[in-house]
């Protein structure tokens, strides 16, 4: 919320709460692989999410 990381968002799935309302999410994935370069990869915004 304001750029920060909603706490325990690690999975494939977020059920969201009242504090995410009238707010846009995007989706921040980083993957790291012995032998290979980290790479990092952020979604576009949803729409807000309605109240």
């Amino acid at each position: 919320m304001g750029d920060k990381a909603i706490t325990k968002a690690t999975g494939a799935s977020l059920g969201l709460t009242s504090a995410q309302r009238g707010r846009t999410i995007t989706v921040k994935v980083t993957a790291h692989r012995t032998g290979h370069s980290d790479g990092t990869a952020t979604s576009k915004p949803t729409a807000k999410i309605p109240r």
